[in-house]
């Protein structure tokens, strides 16, 4: 089988897989499929919106008022390295083992 072919397959899987979704009458996996997905969005945004209030806390508690700037620069940059991090995993991960096999039910 060549490379082509398995991109055949794959589009062909992913585009059955929405059709399903489309044609399902509107009932409980539609709201637990956007539930699951706004869960994430929360979760990444409100990540990279406490880093900043972390990092002030971090200052007051660790250096008496203020956190220097290299490491104020480091925690911020950091967050956002983990943020782009977790999801290229993730998604890898969800792509290569299926969405069933990573969820935790």
């Amino acid at each position: 089988m060549s490379s082509s072919d398995r991109v055949t397959i794959d589009v062909d899987k992913r585009r059955a897989a929405l059709k399903e979704i489309d044609d399902a009458k509107f009932g409980w996996y539609h709201i637990r499929a956007c539930l699951v997905a706004g869960t994430g969005f929360f979760m990444d945004a409100y990540d990279l919106f406490a880093i900043n209030f972390a990092s002030t806390m971090i200052g007051y508690v660790y250096y008496g008022g203020k956190t220097p700037a290299n490491i104020d620069l480091g925690l911020k940059v950091s967050g956002s390295i983990g943020t782009l991090t977790g999801q290229l995993l993730f998604g890898y991960l969800a792509d290569r083992l299926g969405r069933k096999r990573v969820n935790i039910e």
